[in-house]
């Protein structure tokens, strides 16, 4: 009789740690599905999302909802993108872009009736909206007048309108 006393003790022991054991292994775990979703979204989210600046009265501001790149990988196509999505004042007109060696993109603009204050509000937008791009280095925005002669040339990084 005490043998069999022994027996369901050791039993009983023996269960209690079993549950123990897997409980344990079991905490701080989350269905596959969830941690995918979440790693994911998490991917979208940091890698993916630009905020596009627009010119508005007096000041840039940011647009409400931020844009999604579908190529973010790739410097000329998130350029590409962006620059669709870019809306640019009527007193602008955008020519085109390129991406050199160094992975600087270079915006070129013509100028159709701007001044000095509208000419730096759209720099700023451009400039804020374009530096959000993984791995661009910097953005050089270049002004031709009507005749397509180069009148304003500059290289911008992300601090050089950190107050607009």
């Amino acid at each position: 009789m005490r043998r069999n006393k022994l027996c369901y003790k050791t039993a009983y022991i023996l269960v209690l740690l079993l549950v123990s054991v897997t409980f344990l292994n079991s905490c701080g775990k989350k269905d596959k599905e969830d941690s995918t979703a979440l790693s994911v979204t998490g991917i979208i989210n940091e890698n993916s999302m630009v905020t596009i600046y627009e010119v508005g009265d007096d000041r840039i501001q940011e647009r409400s909802e931020r844009y999604q790149l579908k190529q973010p990988e790739s410097i000329p196509a998130a350029v590409e993108e962006i620059m669709t999505e870019f809306t640019v004042p009527e007193v602008m007109q955008y020519v085109g872009y390129t991406v050199d060696e160094n992975s600087n993109v270079i915006i070129t603009i013509q100028d159709v009736s701007s001044n000095e204050e509208s000419r730096l509000m759209i720099k700023a937008a451009l400039v804020k909206t374009l530096v959000q791009i993984h791995n661009i280095n910097k953005v050089v925005i270049d002004v031709l007048d009507e005749g397509g002669t180069s009148v304003d040339k500059a290289t911008y990084t992300d601090a050089s309108f950190i107050y607009m």
